[in-house]
């Protein structure tokens, strides 16, 4: 795991970029905190940062393939042994056990097709100085970060949005865009390809953007894209064994190190599986991770993560979230670069804090939802879609427009009377209504920021994959949208600040692959008009059930929520930010809200409102000291 950046001078100036490039790659020291690494060759200059995990004396980058091939490679590559054992046979030779001299070689002897063969995370620069091509890469489910600019002058790329910036380029063009901005109100967080500034794009999971090195050219090829073909022929014992060997073997790959490994435990099902495997496959005792609250809203989870702790004799650890939040609220907006409302990225950010100081790499429990089907929502999303959906008898068409003003999330709106499938996803997944942001944006603004009812990644995301059943539609929004957009930026932000390697065994190609095969007979029961009867991710639960006591399955679904009562409310310090930022002349947010929408927010009762407000309006006081 790695920061990694570069620029190609495109204008025939002759200008330089050696000084901009060691300013991105130090900017990204939290994420190889090691050292750093340069190379410049022709035009094109490339930096590395490194964090030691596999074979640490030898992965030192950029690292060059005889006179033909450079890389700047930022994650793992979990399969590595097997691709070095067919490439040996292929007469490939290696001096090293690093997986980047390993992606080098396959590079060599496959070109780009070498992309579908790789299973990790990554996100890699490549140049090509034979083909004069240099290749930008992202792992197939969005797990690695990687952003880049490009105009007449340069082409620059970077593993944070904050590095990038170090190109005056890049800095001199770095106006907000608005229908970004608008997708963090709506969503908490803006969805790629966008970034909150209108000239940094983030490049899709599964893409490789090629740029030719004196053309300027760019092309981008999807390599890969998670396709759902349920096999009816298996029965439910055989899905059963099937699901344990598959993620078995996910949690054994991705435990692989040369540095201690943790896992990071909430006592849930999805993390209590990971360090159930990890105990049992271990030597030594593993640690444990866990993060609690003091106040008492019921978010605390340290009780059950302790159990979890004690039934598989881990070295467990705790830490105590602080009421006092305002510290920690600038470090996490510089690290994340843009404005990102999910609470919990500040319980993400403490305990990987403390993880750091026990190891050097945690396996999280993150994906199991997306994949197994664990979201409470997509029983909500079938029970929408059966009102919605038609034929609609008489008597429902003539209540429905009384219905839907009077509890519109409870009778959405009939999908054939002008509402598609999409927009009716996102009216399930969005937290801030157009009503309401149309309230608070100035009138003159709010025309460029709105975009449409369904929200344009969620509408590709739906078209592209015609003909799949409901539940499955819903699943593959969020590993396409939710996913990269959300949970893995949290991760890769909070662990990375720290020089902490965190590792997603759930969120894995031959995982994905496997997950999209399950019917949804197996991996839910009970109805969706029930919210007592319905139940998701089945064969993760019966597994749990298997290994630990009942107790570990029968409680209900807890999100990693934080305590945004404790932290808005009842903090002194952290109750004046929020009112200094929803109501001060001199707020950041006046530049794009009106006063009276922001005292609307500030006086609500919806607590996440007034959350997301105060991390933006901290991200840009942040942004211009960066």
């Amino acid at each position: 795991m790695c920061g990694i950046a570069g620029a190609i001078a495109l204008a025939s100036n002759g200008a330089s970029y050696a000084e901009q490039v060691r300013a991105a790659t130090t900017a990204m020291a939290h994420r190889g905190p090691a050292g750093d690494g340069y190379f410049q060759r022709d035009r094109v200059w490339l930096g590395h940062r490194y964090l030691p995990i596999i074979d640490p004396p030898h992965g030192w980058q950029p690292m060059h393939r005889a006179d033909r091939l450079s890389t700047v490679f930022n994650g793992e590559i979990y399969n590595a042994a097997e691709l070095r054992a067919e490439l040996e046979a292929r007469g490939c030779t290696f001096e090293t056990r690093t997986d980047t001299e390993v992606l080098l070689a396959a590079f060599e002897v496959w070109g780009l097709d070498c992309l579908v063969k790789l299973r990790g995370m990554f996100a890699f620069a490549i140049a090509d100085w034979q083909a004069q091509q240099l290749h930008l890469v992202r792992d197939p489910l969005g797990i690695k970060p990687l952003v880049y600019f490009e105009d007449a002058d340069v082409f620059a790329f970077a593993s944070e949005i904050n590095a990038l910036r170090c190109v005056p380029e890049v800095r001199r063009r770095d106006e907000i865009d608005l229908q970004a901005l608008d997708d963090y109100l709506r969503l908490l967080y803006i969805p790629c390809p966008r970034t909150i500034y209108k000239s940094i794009r983030k490049l899709p999971p599964a893409t490789a953007l090629s740029i030719g090195l004196r053309s300027g050219e760019t092309s981008h090829r999807r390599y890969w894209q998670l396709r759902y073909q349920p096999d009816e022929s298996r029965t439910p014992e055989q899905w059963q064994e099937a699901v344990e060997a598959v993620l078995s073997e996910s949690i054994r790959a991705h435990g692989i190190a040369d540095v201690k490994v943790g896992a990071l435990v909430s006592g849930g099902v999805d993390s209590t599986l990971i360090a159930t495997e990890m105990a049992r496959a271990g030597s030594a005792p593993l640690h444990t991770f866990t993060t609690g609250f003091s106040d008492e809203s019921g978010r605390d989870e340290r009780a059950h993560a302790r159990r979890v702790s004690e039934a598989l004799g881990t070295q467990h650890h705790e830490i105590v979230m602080p009421a006092d939040i305002t510290a920690l609220l600038p470090q996490a907006a510089r690290a994340t670069g843009e404005p990102f409302g999910d609470s919990s990225i500040l319980c993400a950010w403490e305990v990987c804090r403390f993880a750091k100081e026990h190891v050097g790499v945690v396996l999280s429990g993150d994906g199991g939802d997306e994949f197994f089907a664990g979201y409470p929502l997509y029983r909500e999303w079938l029970r929408r879609l059966r009102w919605s959906s038609g034929p609609h008898p008489r008597w429902q068409r003539m209540l429905q427009p009384l219905l839907h003003w009077a509890r519109p999330l409870r009778f959405p709106a009939l999908i054939g009377d002008g509402t598609s499938e999409a927009e009716l996803w996102t009216a399930c997944v969005e937290h801030t209504a157009a009503a309401v942001r149309r309230q608070l944006w100035k009138p003159e603004l709010w025309r460029e920021a709105f975009a449409a009812p369904a929200h344009p990644a969620i509408a590709e995301s739906f078209a592209s994959r015609p003909g799949l059943k409901a539940l499955s539609r819903a699943q593959a929004s969020d590993i396409d949208v939710y996913l990269p957009g959300d949970i893995l930026p949290k991760i890769d932000a909070a662990s990375m600040a720290h020089g902490l390697e965190a590792r997603t065994p759930f969120v894995d190609v031959r995982v994905a692959e496997f997950a999209a095969t399950i019917p949804q007979s197996v991996l839910t029961t009970g109805d969706p008009g029930h919210a007592s009867t319905w139940s998701g991710k089945e064969p993760l639960k019966k597994w749990v059930a298997r290994k630990l006591p009942v107790e570990f399955v029968q409680r209900p679904k807890q999100g990693f929520t934080a305590p945004l009562a404790q932290w808005l409310t009842q903090d002194a310090a952290t109750r004046d930010r929020v009112r200094a930022s929803l109501e001060s002349s001199s707020s950041p947010l006046r530049q794009w809200f009106d006063p009276e929408g922001l005292r609307l927010i500030a006086h609500s009762k919806q607590l996440h409102w007034r959350w997301q407000m105060l991390y933006l309006a901290t991200w840009a006081e942040e942004r211009d000291h960066v």
